[in-house]
């Protein structure tokens, strides 16, 4: 019995699995999700946005290799009417292994800063030359494709680099870790 069940799921995971080797798949994909910025103190966590596409191609029928351009915004908690706000453009390069309709992905995450500012009230300054130009990160995540080319992507980028140049007391070794929600259409 044990024998059966066993080769009528492996069956059904040969059937449902939609990837081919050699072919190709984008899929632009919008997100937000939550952030956090250590070692800032209550300024730390906060919300982040997503917006981007990834490259797929299939090396074999359930292994795929992914590249992709996210540009990413999110902003700290507010305290006291205080809050930081950062812009990104990465580039996540993953590998995936497909099972059914479902993924499993990881990889490294070049990062750049765009901007980064520090608001109080009305007024804001830009904090863009504290942060290093250059980070990256270690993206890990599950996706699930459904019938239709609609996919969801839920990933964590665990820093790998700090962002502060320098290190100041209380702010030693700053790292930005993000969990994004995204969903995208497959083509």
């Amino acid at each position: 019995m044990k024998k059966f069940i066993m080769s009528a799921v492996m069956a059904i995971v040969a059937l449902t699995a939609s990837a081919q080797k050699g072919e190709y798949y984008i899929t632009p994909h919008l997100g937000f999700g939550y952030l956090n910025m250590s070692n800032l103190g209550d300024l730390s966590g906060g919300i982040g946005g997503t917006l981007g596409v990834d490259f797929e191609y299939m090396v074999a029928d359930q292994f795929g290799l992914s590249a992709g351009l996210d540009a990413f915004y999110g902003e700290s908690n507010k305290e006291n009417d205080c809050y930081n706000s950062y812009s990104y453009i990465n580039i996540p390069v993953l590998a995936q292994y497909h099972f059914g309709n479902f993924a499993v992905k990881a990889g490294l995450q070049p990062a750049f800063i765009v901007d980064a500012d520090g608001h109080i009230g009305d007024v804001s300054a830009s904090a863009k030359d504290g942060f290093n130009s250059f980070s990256l990160a270690l993206p890990v995540g599950i996706s699930y494709t459904f019938n239709t080319p609609i996919t969801l992507d839920l990933r964590c980028a665990i820093p790998l680099t700090k962002q502060n140049k320098e290190s100041e007391p209380g702010f030693d070794d700053s790292k930005l870790t993000t969990v994004m929600l995204s969903v995208g259409y497959r083509f």
